[in-house]
């Protein structure tokens, strides 16, 4: 069945109005009196105290009219209609207090809960001291400034208004052009600003809150739009709007292989930026079919309708054309989908299989590419084309090439204070270049399982565990509870010790009769126990809501033991009681006090409670939330479907709570205590995720890479770039101009970064690297591994070889566990790099958990299948450590020495790289010892190499002939280390382990003085 395009391209601009006003319905947050924000600003006028009452007490409509009768007239008069409902465009910025059936139930019940109930869960500690902005990994980035509430508000309706008067848009509006000029707007104000004044959800920005809520609106409006199957039910029932992931993949870094020179490099990593653009540009506001929610080396992704995909063929065809326009059939995306769900971890599974789906491009659109250009071979950069050598071209190039070129460098005569596109200008004395690799993995973190390692509520485990396990047993199950016959009770008392006891007669038939009303009451709450939370319901005794009921039973329960207490307190009771009696009133106390808890839903999870009960919902809605929100589409969903398949009907996300046996209940109630306390993957903290590390990338290059200048001159232009001497001539070239003195290979992305700088400066950059790392990452250092690769060549040698290397030395793992490390005492102490405001707010306690075989969280499917705990220096920990490797291309076959198992090199002499961070400090030790004694040095070299060519045994059968060539290569080693520090002064001890020197600790030895002399040439 197809879908309906027409119907979609009708309603563009009602889509667009839509988003636009769902992105600005946080705009009552902006105001600093608010009771979120009034105790951060105490000296600050308040004119109203919740985000609601700006737009129910007209300041919203007041405000726009201070700025203009017509920016008000444009929002409060403007007509929107969608699904056959018209409303006013002011509805779509009220968010849960606009009339408007479909904001209210699909925009802020079907998406705004959705994002915000499961991003932010329900933290309990505010923000001590000041209100601030942390990245998604506990450390501080800004504090919030009172500047950015309603003056920066005022200032943005003024901005509009303006806008869209110079424009003239009040009478013709552009709504792809007034959607560009918002989204801009808010992400400069809206970053600054928090959504919640708890820790530790400050890395939750208002623009992280509208921006990813708007998105999901518009997909699914766009969903109704397109009427696919699933849609007719989103008004009638929210919670059962899904989306998918549209992927657009190719291989950039292949593209950048390609460049033979910096300029051609350029030219792809600026096409491929314009394609994605334009791929941006056509999903989002010519279909409007939803929004760019990731982009990195792989391609780009958008979240869109379900279902899309069944009908998407024309779609398709004008994405291949944007890249056949571009790329001139050099290269083709492969597009594919995730599968339907409720949030966007599938978008891991598509980033796993991006690799081999570059192989399944779709070429329908490819032309014959031998039409073009010269007669002499193959073009030796896109190799796609016949090209052929014309002056100044050392390789075969096609006129297609050429000409892209010669636009490169017209755009660096413009631009020649940016960074360079020259080679030679980066080499350093040696003639030589260093090509880096900054990788983060990221994977363990997309697919939302190490977010188990960080807390959103900082509590007793064990204690909540049990209650929750209880209150599932006694509330949701059949399984019997309670069942105590207490008929026999006092049989045998006989009529002389009744009358004896007189009134105290009644305090046993009272138990008896107490025990029976608890039991009626229990199976009352249970057979009442899915109506809504807000719905009143009659029992035998009472009229209240569900969580109302349940709070008596306990109160009955607690009050039941007190009585069994007190009849056990009374000797004269007592003394008439046979033993069975005595028994088993202490049994049922013991089970009365067993089953006394307090109400988790209540104390943990107050915001989805409070939320649920407003919507009119029930316990299955609040366990869709909790539970089935952050299960579906996720690896937690294969173990439920092994383990608990048999009570859970997946397609309408509900337990079958009448089948629940002890055994579901454990595995149940630990699932849901894990969602409930840790940081869960809504749809905006991956988002936030990807965006802390993408923007350390750009911090790298604003605060290092762009302080690397030097000084171009027409002579030393001429001299580095003779090819190109005369373009010193060119009335356009700056003589005595600076430049910044590295390239980038590909732009930042979430996960890595490549770029060419002066191999001169590879220690400084690692230094500051390594600084600024600890600086935004401290609390998850050894959780979220970074890898830094170096690849040094000649300057003048092919580029794409280099760059080949460079994807090699990216050290692409497959599973965690292969560069896992365990040990005490494991993490550097970076309490140094601490703010007082993270401090003061215990960020380490919310953040720093690890791995570990005795966990205080017993939490599941983390990358080591174990549960975490804080880490402390005496425990045993799990951890997986920032890492750097290099290599130096003495020949172009040496990149095949970069191949990489179980997370280390292949090579036997080069098996301990790549190192970490912390062993890698021993290389700066290696070099301040041998300073100066480069012929001692060599001489060591020559004998390591002559020794474990003549005893290296690994290959060997026979152990005791191994151990023999082990002990021998040992003691040599440790013979001659110990006479060159008597005779020369030289003491190695604290590099090497100098009494067990074996074949490993000489090829680090090997290592570091390959690095130092044969990389760096600095011995």
């Amino acid at each position: 069945m197809s879908l309906n395009w027409q119907n979609l391209k009708n309603n563009r601009d009602e889509i667009l109005k839509a988003e636009i006003g769902s992105l600005l319905f946080n705009l009552g947050k902006t105001h600093i009196g608010i009771g979120n924000w009034k105790n951060y600003f105490p000296n600050e006028n308040s004119s109203f105290g919740s985000y609601k009452d700006y737009y129910q007490q007209n300041y919203f409509e007041n405000e726009l009219n201070q700025v203009s009768l017509n920016l008000k007239d444009f929002i409060f008069n403007s007509d929107i209609l969608i699904n056959g409902e018209n409303k006013k465009w002011a509805e779509y910025f009220k968010g849960d207090v606009s009339d408007s059936d479909i904001v209210e139930k699909v925009f802020f019940r079907g998406c705004e809960n959705v994002n915000s109930g499961i991003d932010k869960g329900s933290p309990k500690e505010q923000l001590k001291g000041k209100l601030w902005v942390s990245n998604a990994f506990g450390s501080f980035k800004e504090e919030v400034k009172k500047d950015n509430f309603d003056n920066k508000r005022r200032e943005f309706f003024k901005n509009l208004h303006q806008f869209l008067e110079e424009n003239n848009y009040y009478e013709n509006p552009d709504w792809k052009h007034i959607r560009k000029f918002v989204i801009k707007e808010l992400k400069n104000w809206y970053t600054h600003l928090l959504s919640d004044s708890r820790m530790p959800v400050n890395d939750v920005t208002l623009y992280d809150q509208a921006y990813m809520s708007a998105t999901m609106f518009k997909a699914a409006l766009a969903g109704m739009m397109l009427e696919t199957y699933e849609s007719e039910k989103y008004l009638e029932n929210p919670q059962s709007i899904k989306w998918q992931i549209l992927g657009i993949q190719y291989d950039k870094l292949g593209l950048a292989e390609k460049g033979l020179k910096v300029s051609h490099i350029s030219w792809y990593k600026e096409t491929s930026k314009k394609v994605d653009d334009e791929i941006k540009k056509l999903i989002e506001t010519d279909y409007t079919l939803g929004n760019e929610i990731y982009r990195d080396e792989s391609g780009i992704y958008f979240l869109v309708p379900e279902d899309v995909d069944r009908d998407f063929e024309n779609v398709k065809c004008q994405i291949n054309t944007i890249f056949k326009e571009n790329f001139g059939d050099e290269v083709y995306p492969y597009i594919t989908f995730s599968k339907v769900s409720r949030g966007i971890m599938n978008l891991t599974n598509l980033l796993k299989k991006a690799k081999e789906n570059f192989l399944k491009a779709d070429n329908s659109l490819k032309s014959d590419l031998f039409y073009y250009g010269g007669e002499t071979g193959i073009c030796q950069v896109c190799k796609s084309r016949l090209g052929k050598k014309s002056k100044g071209d050392r390789y075969l190039v096609c006129d297609i090439c050429r000409e892209r070129r010669k636009g490169r460098i017209d755009k660096w005569l413009k631009n020649q204070e940016s960074e360079t596109i020259w080679i030679d200008e980066i080499a350093d004395k040696n003639n030589r270049v260093a090509l880096i690799t900054l990788k983060f993995e990221l994977i363990e973190w997309l697919n939302g399982d190490l977010l188990s390692s960080l807390l959103t509520r900082d509590e007793n485990y064990q204690k909540w565990l049990k209650n929750i396990k209880i209150f599932l047993k006694l509330f949701y199950s059949d399984i019997d509870i309670l069942q105590i016959d207490l008929s026999q009770l006092g049989s045998t008392i006989t009529p002389e010790q009744k009358k004896r006891l007189a009134s105290k007669n009644g305090l046993i038939s009272g138990i008896k009769k107490d025990l029976g009303k608890l039991q009626n009451f229990l199976y009352e709450i249970r057979n009442n126990g899915l109506k809504p939370f807000n719905k009143k319901i009659k029992t035998n005794a009472y009229e209240n809501i569900l969580l109302e009921l349940m709070s008596m039973f306990f109160n009955s329960l607690e009050g039941l033991s007190k009585k069994i207490n007190e009849l056990l307190n009374d000797n004269e009771i007592v003394s008439v009681l046979n033993e069975n009696d005595i028994n088993l009133l202490k049994n049922l106390k013991k089970e009365l006090e067993k089953n006394r808890i307090k109400i988790f839903i209540l104390y943990l999870t107050e915001d989805a409670y409070n939320g649920c009960k407003k919507w009119r919902e029930n316990f299955d809605d609040y366990i869709q939330q909790i539970f089935f929100g952050s299960v579906v589409g996720t690896d937690f969903e294969e173990i439920i479907k092994s383990s608990l398949n048999t009570i859970i009907d997946w397609q309408n996300e509900k337990i079958n709570w009448n089948e629940l046996k002890d055994g579901d209940i454990d595995l149940l109630s630990k699932l849901l205590l894990q969602f409930i306390l840790r940081k869960n993957p809504s749809p905006a903290r991956l988002r936030r995720v990807w965006e802390s590390t993408q923007e350390f990338f750009e911090k790298v290059k604003k605060e290092i890479l762009e302080t690397y200048v030097a000084q171009r001159t027409k002579e030393s232009f001429k001299q580095k770039v003779p090819d190109f001497a005369y373009l010193a001539e060119d009335k356009r070239f700056k003589d005595q101009q600076s430049y910044k003195q590295y390239f980038s290979i590909i732009d930042p992305t979430p996960i890595s970064w490549q770029f060419i700088v002066p191999t001169s400066k590879i220690i400084d950059f690692v230094k500051k690297v390594q600084k600024l790392y600890y600086k935004h990452f401290k609390y998850v250092n050894g959780k979220l591994p970074l890898h830094i690769g170096v690849v040094v060549q000649k300057s003048k040698d092919p580029l794409y070889v280099g760059i080949k290397a460079l994807r090699n030395i990216r050290r692409d793992i497959k599973e965690w566990k292969e560069i896992a490390k365990e040990g005490k005492n494991i993490l550097p102490d970076l309490e140094c790099y601490e703010e007082v405001l993270e401090q003061n707010n215990n960020a380490k306690d919310y953040y720093s958990l690890y791995e570990t075989e005795n966990p205080e969280y017993d939490f599941m499917l983390l990358p080591s299948g174990k549960g975490v705990k804080k880490y402390n220096s005496t425990d045993s920990f799990i951890i997986y450590p920032n890492t750097i490797d290099f290599e130096f291309l003495d020949t172009n076959s040496r990149r095949n020495d970069i191949y990489y198992k179980n997370g280390k090199r292949v090579a036997q002499l080069k098996k301990n790289r790549p190192y970490s961070w912390e062993e890698f400090e021993k290389f700066e030790e290696f070099k301040n010892i041998f300073n100066g004694k480069t012929a001692l040095l060599h001489r060591l070299v020559s004998l390591i190499y002559s020794k474990m060519e003549d005893w290296y045994c690994e290959n060997l059968n026979d152990e005791r002939e191994k151990e023999e060539c082990k002990k021998s290569f040992s003691y040599l080693m440790k013979s001659t280390l110990k006479r060159i520090k008597k005779q020369d002064g030289v003491d190695v001890s604290n590099i090497f382990d100098i009494d067990n020197f074996d074949f490993n600790e000489a090829k680090k030895f090997i290592d570091m003085f390959e690095f130092w002399h044969t990389t760096l040439k600095e011995i």
